[in-house]
C-alpha cells in the first residue's frame, strides 16, 4: 500500500491561495487527495470538491468530479483513504463523502 506524504505538523489545516493550491494545480486528482491529505491533522477529511477545485484549471471545477469520482474509488480499492459521512464509514462512494486516511 503507498505511504502519505509525511505530514508537516506547522501546516495548517487549510489550504490558503497562493501556497498548496498554485501546486497542486497542476497535480492529478489523485495526487491532489494525496496531498490534501497530507496537509490535514490526522483523523481530519477532506471533501471531494475541494479536489476538483484544486485540479480546475479553468475555475470550472464541478466538470472536475467525475475524474475525483474515479480517483476516489481506485484510492478506496487499494486501501489508500477511507470514506466516510457524518461520521460513520462507508464500504463505498455512494451520495456524499468525506476522504481521509485508513485508520
Amino acid at each position: 500500500m503507498p505511504k502519505l506524504p509525511r505530514i508537516d505538523p506547522t501546516c495548517p489545516d487549510a489550504v490558503r491561495p497562493g501556497t498548496l493550491q498554485k501546486t497542486i494545480a497542476a497535480m492529478t486528482a489523485r495526487d491532489a487527495t494525496l496531498a490534501l491529505l497530507a496537509k490535514r491533522a490526522p483523523g481530519a477529511t477532506v471533501c471531494p470538491s475541494e479536489v476538483a477545485r484544486a485540479v480546475a484549471t479553468d475555475g470550472d471545477w464541478r466538470s472536475e468530479m467525475p475524474t475525483v469520482h474515479d480517483a476516489v474509488d481506485q484510492l478506496v480499492d487499494e486501501g489508500v483513504i477511507r470514506l466516510s459521512w457524518k461520521g460513520q464509514a462507508l464500504p463505498t462512494r455512494a451520495g456524499p463523502y468525506r476522504i481521509g486516511r485508513p485508520d
